[in-house]
């Protein structure tokens, strides 16, 4: 079969590429009888890029020399040269680029389809069977020309940038605290605690609870954005180092600044010569992640010493690394122990942060929904108080949350609303890029994508198809009831549900399974989100928390909310007024 045979695009471009510029050279010499070494020079900087951009899609679209052809979107912006990255550069710069990617899906009337952008044909899969086959049983590597200026504040050896067995052996180390059932109690406990706490407080603490109460009781809209922010901030600080205080340390500009300084970084060559101003920036970043961590471990270590903090076992993300380093493993390595400390905060506080506020947007314009969660949150608080496993608090542990952590993760229709947020706002909407390694068969239809291709699974465009989820703009909790968690507990270990079972098919929404497959809001397999549990636990905690609390609406004065594509998706601005439940606070 001819797609069966197949021709790495990289190589074989490469060796066109020489081919052609070492015929123009030649061509120079001999007939305009130019220096061979200005018929060169020549050569290179007129034919080379000539070549470099359009060999590609003519070796692939009308030779058929690189697998399968997929659909291409109809309809102008596709350029002769730069194929449709005017239109990319454009959607980057508006913080929509998940948008543009569905755009063209529709346009393209497949869920499966290609692009071409300076002469790199990049596929985009949303067919729920491609999409698990690819990332569950094939799990290329990153694609790494897009990624790697997050390699630019400390280290290139930063988790999300590494592959193989040293990625995986960081991934355990790491994923063991971030989905440690105690861990995940005093998270739920933390973050009841914050939402219902109203003093001043200190170090940080009550940042969100503070804020929602002084909102309600001055009859103001509350900014939640900077609120939610500052109490996950809070949660990850603590799950970093046991500690909800940052010790005077603001990380919420850094966490702010960092990305929109990255994210042009991934299109600049060699930043340290076109981009040194921002590159200083970006490290000067990198330099107060450093610090911190310093700071955290010369404190961890004089407690060791003095035996007021036990090595074994380990209570938080600073035991493991440290350990680590201690016998020479992965985290020896004092700048990858930095850079991974980095993106643990920036990932961990950020996604978040942003799901909680999509959490609170919705639950605001849809009352009904509001409505139906207070009831079932507000029967799981009127309940007996059950052991969920945890230890008696101590002095300096967060009072116990109103809702045990088994019955938190086990509410069916907070669980349904949690994923239909995801669903319609995923964290990483445009998803990450992959490079393939080897040729691929596509499940769906057999089409066939050889090594070296370009992939990219957007979560949005997924999320959002009408071939996996009728009605996919529509915001319908009811739409995962038959899939809502059993809420397992055995030996005082608190489980969140997974996802169900990738189906095989993709063209049926949830009611027929399909839509089951297609939500992947924290990716699948090797390469996935490794905070999906406390991500899950924190926002369920959050929201049951507030609504139990407050009545919420929007404030009908401000700006519709749109929602950006900054590397996690956020509302552009949003302020919720308050009434408290027991009457108290008008928020009108």
């Amino acid at each position: 079969m001819k797609d069966r045979v197949v021709l790495p695009p990289r190589p074989v471009a490469a060796a066109v590429l020489l081919c052609s510029t070492a015929a123009a050279a030649a061509a120079a010499h001999h007939l305009r009888g130019w220096h061979p070494a200005l018929a060169a020079v020549v050569a290179a900087v007129t034919v080379g890029p000539l070549v470099a951009a359009t060999w590609p899609r003519f070796a692939t679209d009308t030779l058929g020399l690189h697998g399968t052809v997929l659909p291409g979107v109809p309809g102008g912006g596709d350029g002769w040269l730069l194929g449709r990255s005017r239109q990319l550069a454009a959607a980057m710069g508006a913080k929509r680029t998940c948008f543009l990617l569905s755009e063209w899906r529709a346009a393209a009337g497949t869920p499966n389809y290609q692009v071409w952008l300076a002469g790199v044909r990049r596929v985009v899969l949303s067919h729920p069977a491609d999409v698990a086959h690819v990332l569950g049983r094939v799990c290329p590597p990153r694609d790494a020309s897009w990624m790697r200026a997050f390699g630019l504040p400390i280290s290139s050896k930063v988790l999300i940038l590494t592959t193989g067995g040293e990625h995986a052996a960081a991934r355990r180390l790491l994923a063991a605290p971030l989905a440690d059932d105690a861990v995940l109690r005093a998270v739920a406990a933390g973050v009841a605690a914050d939402v219902n706490a109203e003093g001043a407080g200190g170090g940080g603490g009550a940042a969100l609870g503070r804020a929602l109460a002084a909102a309600a009781d001055a009859g103001a809209p509350a900014d939640v954005a900077a609120a939610t922010q500052a109490m996950t901030l809070r949660v990850v600080h603590r799950v970093m180092v046991s500690a909800p205080a940052t010790d005077g340390v603001d990380f919420g500009p850094a966490i702010a600044g960092l990305v929109p300084l990255l994210v042009p970084l991934t299109l600049v060559p060699l930043p340290a010569v076109f981009a040194r101003r921002r590159l200083g920036r970006v490290r000067a970043i990198g330099d107060l992640y450093r610090r911190c961590l310093a700071h955290h471990e010369a404190a961890r270590r004089a407690a060791y010493a003095a035996g007021a903090w036990p090595r074994v076992p380990p209570r938080d993300v600073l035991d493991v690394l440290l350990a680590d380093a201690d016998r020479g493993g992965l985290y020896a390595d004092r700048d990858r122990l930095a850079a991974d400390w980095m993106v643990l905060m920036m990932t961990g506080v950020d996604s978040t942060a942003r799901s909680i506020e999509w959490g609170v947007y919705l639950l605001c314009t849809h009352p009904d929904v509001q409505a139906r969660v207070l009831t079932e949150v507000s029967a799981a608080l009127a309940s007996p108080p059950a052991s969920d496993g945890a230890p008696p608090p101590t002095d300096g542990d967060p009072p116990p949350p109103p809702i045990p952590l088994p019955t938190l993760t086990a509410l069916p229709y907070l669980h349904a609303v949690w994923r239909e947020t995801l669903r319609l706002y995923p964290p990483a909407a445009s998803g990450g890029s992959r490079r393939l390694a080897t040729d691929v068969v596509l499940p769906s239809s057999g089409a066939v994508l050889p090594a070296g291709t370009a992939v990219k699974m957007p979560h949005h465009v997924a999320m959002h198809s009408p071939h996996n989820f009728p009605r996919p703009d529509a915001f319908e909790p009811r739409r995962w009831l038959g899939g809502a968690p059993a809420g397992r507990h055995a030996g005082g270990a608190a489980s969140c549900p997974s996802p169900a079972p990738a189906a095989a098919g993709g063209g049926r929404g949830v009611e027929g399974g399909g839509g089951q497959a297609a939500w992947r809001p924290f990716g699948l397999g090797p390469l996935s989100c490794i905070g999906r549990r406390l991500a899950e636990v924190q926002w369920k905690a959050a929201v049951a928390a507030v609504v139990a609390k407050y009545e919420l609406r929007l404030d009908a004065d401000a700006p519709a909310v749109e929602p950006l594509d900054a590397l996690s998706l956020k509302p552009s601005h949003m302020r919720v007024r308050l009434r408290r439940r027991g009457g108290k606070g008008t928020g009108a």
